[in-house]
């Protein structure tokens, strides 16, 4: 008889497991709660889609900025740049992206006004608009130029809520993305836990945690995932790469996440990840398992649609050569295909035999 046991929510794995095997409470970090706020407001895990676009993404990072003004588009920018993305895209239109952009609540419309005190320019939106408008810039009283519209009020979107946040909302596009990749388009079954950290202790923190429903040829199982997360911009940093490995101590052989949004390395942070790399395989050697060291890149997290198999195909050789064999891989399996992609190291089951084969004496993982 087949007994089946439901996947316990992350959220009260991490906590119980902190808590009762080092004597850590962990709670819900502020990019966790940002992008909490973000999953909410999408309207779930499967709105995540919208996101999934690099334009929209740049777009939406190009336009907050610095997060020193309010966030604006006038409305013929905001299509224009829209028709752009569109373009790139045979999935979406223009209209399209911007219905969904404010069925989201990501974009809110209103209008442009300058103040005639200060010269300054206000946005406020439908709901504010009056005969008498006070600027936010000098705190004065104006009129609305009620006689000329036209040169005196342009209609402009401003992004609103956590998407008007700066540095791409503390990083929670990236969570969010590396979350619906392997959800949705590695179809893996996952229970996320979104950014943690101990109280005030940021050297206990992780981007997201997860629990996820492994499959392989051997059978199936439950392992726990870890993620540091980047943008557009930063990179991996010893401290990152470190914080991982102290949130990884203890739990039952984790799978250790990194994601950004750029679809390449740079040379500093393959060398450190290299470095954890060979860390691993070699602490795995006694049971032979491969290393479960997961790298996605932009060309990862937005592949949705296209799914990855024909991403890969149109990037570089060694991405064409590894797509053949990615779909309906298993965790183990994509991150050994990564870690050839991106860390420019060899396949676990070529190095395995190096290190078994003294006739050999090349490097077991190239260094960068």
């Amino acid at each position: 008889k087949t007994v089946r046991l439901k996947v316990p929510e992350a959220e009260k794995f991490f906590a119980s497991w902190y808590k009762n095997e080092t004597n850590i409470g962990i709670e819900l970090s502020t990019p966790g709660k940002v992008a909490k706020q973000m999953l909410k407001k999408l309207g779930g895990p499967d709105r995540v889609r919208i996101l999934s676009n690099e334009g929209i993404l740049r777009l939406i990072q190009s336009t907050v900025g610095n997060g020193s003004a309010t966030p604006t588009l006038t409305s013929k920018k905001l299509m224009s740049e829209l028709n752009k993305i569109a373009s790139k895209s045979k999935m979406w239109d223009a209209k399209g992206l911007l219905g969904w952009l404010l069925h989201i609540g990501a974009l809110e419309l209103g209008a442009e006004i300058q103040c005639p005190h200060c010269d300054k320019h206000n946005w406020y939106p439908l709901n504010r608009l009056d005969n008498t408008l006070v600027c936010e810039k000098c705190l004065d009283e104006y009129e609305v130029p009620n006689d000329n519209p036209q040169q005196g009020l342009v209609w402009a979107y401003s992004l609103v809520g956590p998407f008007r946040l700066p540095k791409m909302a503390d990083g929670a596009y990236t969570t969010l993305l590396a979350l619906y990749f392997l959800n949705e388009t590695m179809h893996f079954s996952i229970t996320p836990h979104l950014s943690f950290q101990k109280p005030k202790d940021t050297d206990i923190e992780a981007d997201f945690g997860l629990l996820i429903h492994d499959r392989s040829y051997y059978g199936s199982k439950v392992s726990s995932a870890l993620g540091e997360c980047k943008s557009f911009k930063g990179e991996f940093e010893a401290k990152d790469i470190n914080r991982m490995k102290n949130m990884a101590k203890g739990l039952d052989d984790p799978i250790l996440i990194f994601a950004t949004l750029k679809n390449k390395l740079d040379k500093g942070e393959k060398r450190r990840l290299n470095q954890l790399l060979i860390s691993q395989r070699k602490a795995r050697l006694k049971n032979g398992n491969k290393s479960r060291l997961l790298i996605l890149t932009g060309n990862e997290l937005f592949s949705d649609l296209l799914g990855l198999e024909k991403q890969w195909e149109g990037l570089t050789k060694k991405h064409k050569s590894l797509a053949k064999h990615i779909g309906g891989a298993d965790i183990a399996s994509l991150c050994d295909a990564t870690q050839q992609l991106y860390l420019s190291s060899q396949s676990y089951s070529d190095w395995f035999q190096e290190v078994f084969n003294p006739k050999k004496e090349t490097a077991s993982v190239k260094e960068v």
